[in-house]
């Protein structure tokens, strides 16, 4: 994730953290077109209204992994794939008015254990609109 600082030092206490802004795609891409036309990063920062350390970490991450674009940071897998989540929504779709045991046990048969508060949370990520005739066990 590429951040800019925002300072404003006249409204700064001591011992106030200062919040960084996340740079957009326009600003992604302005920088890597003005560096392959051959701008130094340092006119690319002036033109861009940001500091040459942000125009040079944008090209550092194109040149490194073929896009200005940061990485997915790690972090714990997802429990349901997307594939999972279609079945499970096929599932709720098809029978409604089971209960969420029965859901996820259908998902324990296809191999994926899985919690009801997961099921409920991934329904309404899902944007399933039968939960409330889904019964509660």
């Amino acid at each position: 994730m590429i951040y800019i600082l925002i300072l404003d030092m006249k409204a700064l206490p001591y011992n106030v953290t200062v919040k960084r802004k996340r740079l957009t795609d326009y600003d992604l891409s302005t920088v890597i077109g003005h560096y392959e036309s051959g701008i130094m990063p340092t006119a690319i920062g002036r033109l861009i209204n940001r500091s040459r350390t942000t125009s040079v970490v944008v090209i550092n991450l194109y040149k490194k992994t073929g896009s200005p674009k940061d990485t997915t940071s790690a972090g714990r897998p997802q429990k349901l794939s997307e594939t999972s989540v279609r079945v499970l929504v096929r599932s709720v779709r098809a029978n409604p008015f089971e209960p969420y045991r029965f859901h996820t046990e259908a998902s324990k048969n296809a191999g994926v254990t899985v919690s009801r508060d997961t099921v409920i949370r991934k329904l309404k990520e899902a944007v399933v609109e039968a939960e409330g005739s889904i019964t509660k066990y």
